[in-house]
C-alpha cells in the first residue's frame, strides 16, 4: 500500500517536467492512476480509516492516504485526448476532487474561510473571487514554508534515534492535505468551466453528424454609397469657398466669457480648499498665526528635504569633470 502511494506520488511530481505532447506523457499519467487506484482498493480492504472518525482519532501513518482522491482527481484531469472524448475523465476528476474537498471540510483540515469560499463561489462577485484567489496563493506559500521547516526538523530528529518523530510526521501530512485542498478548489472551478464547454461541443457535434459545425461567417460590412455628382459645375460652385475644417460653433466673445466663468469657479474652489485647510490646522494647533506660519514653513522645508536628499547637489565626488 505504501509502495503504491509513494510510487504514484513520484510519478505525479515527475509529470510536472513533461509536456502533454511528449510521447511518454500518457503512459506516465495512466501508470500513476493505476498506482493510486490500487492504493485506494487496499485502503478499503484493510479498513485503514473510517469515514466516521475524527482527525484526532486517525493514526499518523494513515493520514497521508486521505490524499488518494486528490491525486486521482488531478491525474484524470490531465489525461490527454480529444476534447469530447475526455468528458468522462473530466467528470470523474471532478467527483474525486469534490469528495476530497468534502472530507477536508468534515475533518476541519480545510480552513473555514476556504470552505466558505468554495461553497459560495457560484454567487461570489468577480472582485471577491480575485481577492480569495490571492489569499489562497499567499496561504500556499506559507504552508510550503512550514512543510519545509518541519522536514528539516524531521531530519534532525531522524539523526537522534532516541527521539520519536511521529508528531512531526503527522504535522507534515496534515499540512500537505491542507495544501492539496487549496489546489483542489482551483481545479474544481476550472473543471466545471471545461465540462460546460465540452458538453456544449458534444451537443453541437450530435446536431452536425459527429462533426463540429464551421464557425459562422462574419457579417458583411455595409457598402458605403458612392458620392454621385450629377452637376459638376454646381458642385464646384457650392464648395469652392468651403473651408477644409469644422467651423467654430461659438463666437470669440462667447468663448472668452466661458473661460472667464471657468476661472472664477476655479478660484472659488481654491479659496474653499484653503479655508478648509486652515480650519483643520486651527483645529489641530490652535489659532496662533505665528505658530501656523512656522508650521507651514516646517512642512515646506520637510517637503524640500524629501525632494532634495542630502548631498544630491554635490557632484564633485562622483567623478565628473568640469
Amino acid at each position: 500500500m505504501l509502495h503504491n502511494f509513494v510510487s504514484g506520488q513520484e510519478l505525479y511530481e515527475k509529470l510536472e517536467d513533461y509536456s502533454s505532447s511528449s510521447p511518454d506523457y500518457k503512459d506516465l499519467v495512466n501508470a500513476a492512476i493505476k498506482y493510486f487506484q490500487t492504493c485506494a482498493v487496499m485502503v478499503l480492504q484493510n479498513s485503514v480509516y473510517s469515514e466516521n472518525e475524527e482527525l484526532r482519532e486517525f493514526n499518523s501513518f494513515a493520514i497521508k492516504y486521505l490524499a488518494v482522491p486528490f491525486y486521482l482527481g488531478e491525474l484524470y484531469q490531465i489525461v490527454p485526448g480529444e476534447a469530447v472524448q475526455r468528458l468522462p475523465q473530466l467528470k470523474r476528476a471532478k467527483d474525486y476532487l469534490e469528495k476530497f474537498i468534502n472530507s477536508m471540510i468534515k475533518l476541519g483540515i480545510m480552513s473555514k474561510q476556504d470552505a466558505n469560499a468554495y461553497r459560495t463561489f457560484a454567487v461570489a462577485t468577480a472582485e471577491n473571487k480575485r481577492t480569495e484567489k490571492i489569499r489562497r496563493f499567499k496561504r500556499e506559500k506559507e504552508i510550503q514554508q512550514l512543510i519545509q521547516n518541519y522536514r528539516n526538523l524531521k531530519l534532525k530528529e531522524d539523526a537522534n534515534e532516541d527521539k520519536d518523530d511521529d508528531e512531526t510526521e503527522r504535522k507534515i501530512s496534515i499540512l500537505l492535505l491542507e495544501l492539496n485542498s487549496i489546489k483542489a478548489i482551483d481545479s474544481v472551478v476550472a473543471l466545471k468551466q471545461e465540462i460546460e464547454i465540452v458538453e456544449h461541443m458534444s451537443k453541437l457535434m450530435e446536431q452536425n453528424g459527429g462533426k463540429l459545425p464551421p464557425p459562422p461567417k462574419p457579417e458583411p460590412k455595409p457598402i458605403q454609397k458612392p458620392i454621385v455628382i450629377t452637376d459638376t459645375r454646381q458642385f464646384i460652385k457650392d464648395n469652392v469657398f468651403k473651408p477644409g475644417f469644422n467651423l467654430p460653433t461659438v463666437s470669440v466673445e462667447q468663448a472668452a466669457e466661458m473661460d472667464y466663468q471657468e476661472m472664477i469657479q476655479r478660484e472659488e474652489r481654491q479659496k474653499t480648499a484653503q479655508l478648509r485647510k486652515k480650519e483643520k490646522l486651527v483645529k489641530e494647533y490652535g489659532d496662533d498665526d505665528e505658530e501656523m506660519e512656522q508650521l507651514k514653513k516646517d512642512r515646506e522645508f520637510d517637503d524640500y528635504k524629501d525632494e532634495h536628499p542630502r548631498g544630491s547637489g554635490n557632484t564633485g565626488t562622483k567623478g565628473y569633470k568640469y
